[in-house]
């Protein structure tokens, strides 16, 4: 397989992690924040016995209900396309002169979800103007992958670095189909200038080309099908940004821990990947062993 393609599959394997790596992708670029607003990491417990990556056991899929990762066609008979593409400006900001950073985050929340989300999002974008980002908020519906990347370009002509997805908004697909695979991939959003193409026209991409490196971030926030335990989609997407503020606050110290998945064609470079995580996060971290870890994920 292309290494080109081996980052897509690697950069979004199923949609069940869109909110982890959300919080890992804003967690990771929120520089200002990890600078400035939040106290110093718990300090490690060096006593900790080092466990490496190669040791660790597999994980395997297993979900609550026994059900396995949904293809394309299944998630296409669920949500499809939801009518043409609408996209309302709701606010716009900026950060003083004296604390910008020049980072601009764009903000595109589901239509039918802005209402009940108003004050936690006004929150959350008076966050991110004290730290120095510029900030526009949109609601959207309706549309097409491609017709959402095309907005995203718009955005990113006009100074976009970043932006946060929060609700069901269109999903690209991509499938590798020599290995039977097919995958949401928000690299379709972050790529503001490679070429994505649909050889045999059945709604997933299937090749990328050009430079496809990613010019922009995108964090994703999609709890719709988090209904375990009576959860509502509001009701978690409320205390994800409640708990985001926290954080932003220095309410919330950063814990000396991480979670790291690595998909089965990647496992020869699980050591790597720790060395990289340890030397990105912590000094002489240890990595501990997750029992049936597979089973919560």
């Amino acid at each position: 397989m292309p290494d080109h393609l081996r980052r897509l599959r690697l950069a979004s394997h199923h949609l069940v992690f869109y909110i982890l790596l959300s919080a890992i992708i804003f967690g990771l670029y929120s520089r200002s924040v990890l600078a400035n607003n939040t106290p110093s990491p718990t300090p490690i417990d060096k006593s900790a016995d080092y466990t490496a990556m190669e040791n660790i056991q597999i994980t395997r899929w297993a979900a609550p209900d026994g059900s396995q990762p949904i293809t394309y066609a299944e998630w296409y008979a669920q949500h499809g396309i939801r009518g043409s593409l609408a996209v309302a400006p709701v606010m716009s900001a900026f950060a003083d002169k004296s604390r910008a950073n020049g980072d601009k985050i764009s903000i595109i929340v589901e239509e039918s979800l802005y209402d009940t989300l108003k004050s936690a999002l006004d929150l959350y974008c008076l966050d991110l103007i004290g730290e120095g980002y510029a900030i526009e908020l949109f609601t959207s519906t309706g549309g097409t992958p491609a017709d959402f990347r095309a907005f995203l370009q718009t955005r990113y002509t006009e100074g976009m670095t970043g932006c946060l997805l929060v609700g069901d908004l269109p999903v690209p697909w991509y499938e590798i189909e020599a290995e039977g695979e097919q995958l949401p991939i928000d690299l379709f959003y972050m790529d503001m200038n490679g070429q994505f193409g649909d050889a045999d026209g059945d709604g997933m991409y299937d090749s990328h080309t050009g430079n496809v490196s990613p010019e922009v971030f995108v964090g994703r926030l999609v709890t719709s099908p988090m209904t375990l335990n009576s959860a509502t989609e509001v009701g978690l997407l409320q205390a994800y940004f409640a708990k985001d503020h926290r954080y932003r606050c220095g309410l919330m110290p950063n814990q000396n821990r991480a979670l790291v998945y690595i998909d089965d064609d990647w496992e020869p470079w699980g050591g790597m990947v720790d060395e990289r995580r340890r030397s990105l996060f912590y000094k002489n971290a240890g990595v501990r062993p997750v029992d049936h870890a597979g089973a919560r994920l």
